[in-house]
């Protein structure tokens, strides 16, 4: 199982942490994995690399989390639909796989 809990500040998703794997097939063949982890990264270089919204990311074996602190409504705002969007397809994956924990 694959666990995603948001951070959430004033009503607004400021970050994320990601463990787990989703065990639906052996290492390096895990399509629910895949899909994850290439949604994530997406999201994590449009926040970091194209919106350039400051935000500490760390990634490691089995865990991605991202969190920001210190931003401007602006960025809070755009990080905020980002994150948001991330979280409704990482939803859509699981009504097909059923093997995230989304918090």
């Amino acid at each position: 199982m694959i666990n995603i809990n948001f951070f959430r500040e004033n009503g607004l998703l400021k970050g994320f942490n990601i463990t787990g794997h989703a065990g639906y097939d052996e290492h390096g063949k895990d399509i629910v994995c895949s899909a994850v982890t290439s949604s994530i990264m997406l999201s994590i270089n449009t926040i970091t690399e194209f919106f350039k919204i400051p935000a500490k990311v760390d990634i490691e074996e089995n865990k991605i989390t991202l969190d920001s602190k210190r931003l401007s409504d602006f960025q809070s705002q755009n990080l905020n639909i980002i994150l948001s969007s991330l979280k409704k397809h990482l939803e859509l994956i699981n009504e097909d796989y059923n093997r995230l924990n989304i918090s």
